[in-house]
């Protein structure tokens, strides 16, 4: 398991991606915009989201944003380094 806080600015865009990790996105502060399924879903503070392992997600924050960020299993590639759609 990897748990990981996510400051996300307003504005700040999560291209879309995916892993073959289980996420769940606890949405401790703020305002999300989330793709997953062909859906876009406003989540705020407090919302709780399960993203299954390898489905396309993606990821607008509509508000200065505080994500609580719970994947299973841990994130192996966060440890290599090559996360990039998330670095760039």
């Amino acid at each position: 398991m990897t748990i990981a806080q996510v400051l996300l600015s307003k504005g700040a865009h999560v291209p879309m991606h995916h892993h073959p990790q289980e996420q769940t996105i606890n949405l401790l502060s703020g305002k999300l915009e989330v793709e997953m399924d062909g859906k876009r879903m406003l989540l705020e503070g407090g919302a709780l989201l399960r993203i299954p392992p390898n489905m396309p997600h993606a990821v607008d924050a509509l508000e200065d944003s505080v994500v609580l960020d719970v994947f299973a299993p841990t994130r192996d590639d966060w440890q290599r380094g090559d996360d990039q759609y998330l670095r760039g």
